[in-house]
């Protein structure tokens, strides 16, 4: 909804004071929205891995990047693997998971089933000091259909039900995590079949920085050009919480982007002087208008 008129300019000149901003409820921390990588926000990178132990190799199945059962970004990661070899392996090493773990309440992430599934399943996994191998309950998938699954962070661990994984990652000793996505299922009569994931998260954390816009966990250049984009469209650039994209919300971003005070003497980038000029200029106009009201 936009506001117009007499309140429209109210609302605006409140942002301009209170350009502090309000909090977000939460935050959420993106692992992987797979955009032609395997990469993640951690730093370290997904592996393929085979989880049959028992012959090592035969289950490191074709992959590509697809745009069927994207919910986030442009692409997803598809497996594809033959029908008599129907277990999977994604697999994370990155001890930058255990602080996420031990303050996130869910794990979720988006997969879409091929159409000639008769059944499948996803598993997740997490091992790491303070942990030992506990598996998440099996999330079931529905074919030729995308699934959103969640996984509760606080339910009991089956290896140890007076543990859960929030415990388990803030007792680690964070000396190494793991985390694991096992697919497995049935198929007709299709000599091969596939499974897409997509939009890996964590859910429920500590509150983020109101200019986070792209919730991503960080204040960066990537808030800043949804700022550009949003500016005077929608909210989905509002660091202050008064339903739209203004100058005041730049000024947040730039806050929470450069806490400390600019060096004397210290000159702004031409595009950051251009950006700064239109937030002013648009703050002065309001209160202009204020005193008219």
């Amino acid at each position: 909804m936009r506001l117009t008129g007499t309140t429209s300019r109210l609302f605006a000149a409140l942002a301009c004071v209170l350009a502090a901003g309000l909090p977000r409820a939460s935050a959420d921390t993106l692992i992987s929205g797979f955009e032609g990588d395997l990469s993640t926000t951690l730093g370290a990178d997904w592996v393929l891995a085979d989880t049959d132990t028992a012959t090592p190799g035969d289950q490191i199945w074709t992959s590509a990047f697809v745009a069927e059962g994207v919910t986030e970004g442009t692409q997803a990661l598809q497996v594809t693997q033959p029908v008599d070899a129907w277990q999977h392996g994604l697999l994370l090493n990155s001890t930058a998971l255990i602080p996420i773990v031990a303050s996130s309440d869910t794990l979720e992430f988006d997969f879409t089933v091929s159409p000639d599934a008769t059944w499948r399943a996803v598993w997740v996994i997490m091992q790491g000091d303070g942990l030992s191998w506990a598996q998440a309950d099996q999330v079931d998938g529905v074919p030729g259909s995308t699934v959103h699954a969640v996984i509760d962070l606080t339910a009991p661990a089956p290896s140890n039900p007076e543990m859960n994984w929030k415990t388990a990652a803030a007792a680690s000793g964070g000396t190494w995590w793991q985390m694991w996505f096992a697919i497995m299922g049935g198929d007709n009569f299709s000599p091969e079949t596939y499974t897409i994931i997509d939009n890996i998260k964590f859910v429920g954390g500590p509150t983020g920085s109101p200019s986070d816009f792209d919730d991503n966990g960080f204040v960066d250049g990537g808030d800043l050009e949804m700022w550009k984009t949003a500016f005077g469209v929608d909210a989905t650039a509002d660091a202050d919480g008064d339903l739209d994209s203004d100058g005041a919300d730049l000024l947040q971003w730039q806050r929470d982007f450069a806490p400390a005070a600019p060096a004397v003497g210290a000159v702004p980038e031409p595009t950051a002087l251009a950006i700064l000029a239109s937030a002013a200029a648009a703050c002065l106009a309001v209160r202009r208008a204020r005193r008219r009201i």
